[in-house]
């Protein structure tokens, strides 16, 4: 059986940066993996990928953020 390895740079994530109104994390997602949050609060949730863009300059050409959600009552 052939074992497929995925290297660091081809994880990313959508982390929470500080001052989101509740933080989040979708794990380590590689290519065509998605992901689900519910925002249930409004206000503004800033991300970016934390193995990519934390602490250190971003992983080759990848453009790592940060994005923004914007939650707007419900």
């Amino acid at each position: 059986m052939e074992s497929s390895a995925v290297t660091i740079a081809e994880v990313h994530t959508a982390t929470s940066m500080a001052g989101a109104p509740l933080a989040f994390d979708s794990g380590g997602l590689a290519f065509s993996q998605s992901s689900q949050t519910t925002f249930v609060l409004p206000g503004t949730y800033r991300y970016v990928s934390a193995i990519d863009c934390f602490g250190s300059r971003p992983v080759g050409d990848f453009n790592c953020g940060p994005y923004d959600v914007i939650v707007i009552g419900s």
